[in-house]
Order: C-alpha cells, then sequence, then structure tokens
C-alpha cells in the first residue's frame, strides 16, 4: 500500500515537471500564461492565497513565474481581458478556465 502510494505520488510528480518543461520549451506566450492560469487556479490553495481562481500576484511575480518579461506577460494578459480572465491591483482572476485550456489545444 505505501509502495502504491509512493509510486503514485512519484508518477504525480513526474506529470507536473513534464508539463513544466514542456510549457518553457515549446509553447508560445500565450499558451505558457494560459497553462501557467490554469495549473495554479485548478484547485484552491489558501495558504499561497489562491481562492476563487484568482491569483493574488502583480504582475511582475507572475512574468517571473511563467518565464516572461513584464511587458510582454501585461501585453498576454491584457489580451486574455477579452473573456479569459479579470485583472485587478494584485489580482488575475480567471473567468474562462475552457477558453483559456482551447488556447493550449
Amino acid at each position: 500500500e505505501l509502495t502504491i502510494s509512493l509510486l503514485q505520488l512519484l508518477s504525480e510528480n513526474c506529470d507536473l515537471l513534464s508539463t513544466r518543461l514542456k510549457r518553457a520549451v515549446t509553447y508560445n506566450r500565450y499558451e505558457k500564461v494560459a497553462s501557467f492560469l490554469l495549473e495554479l487556479t485548478s484547485v484552491d490553495d489558501v495558504e499561497k492565497g489562491i481562492v476563487n481562481h484568482t491569483l493574488p500576484y502583480t504582475h511582475e511575480e507572475f512574468s517571473t513565474y511563467v518565464g516572461l518579461s513584464r511587458v510582454t506577460t501585461t501585453k498576454v494578459l491584457n489580451e486574455f481581458q477579452k473573456g479569459f480572465v479579470d485583472l485587478d491591483y494584485r489580482k488575475i482572476k480567471v473567468l474562462n478556465r475552457e477558453g483559456l485550456a482551447n488556447i493550449i489545444g
């Protein structure tokens, strides 16, 4: 039973690392931002302040996490305001998860 749990945990970690590597290497800027938004808002994480599909990040912080410049991140997020996200001071709220998933393909 412990072995199965450990194998499941290792499998989940491999999947997460694979997704992050794919995002870093093969995704364009829109796919990177969409993928990261979907990953972080998939479940609430009260300790990180992620609640109700809302991230408590500035554009600067978000850009650091996603690996893009702040200017590029801001341009993409502003474009995503057309139905995918709502932006406020230190808040990025995902409104349309399905739409973001369609950007990734």
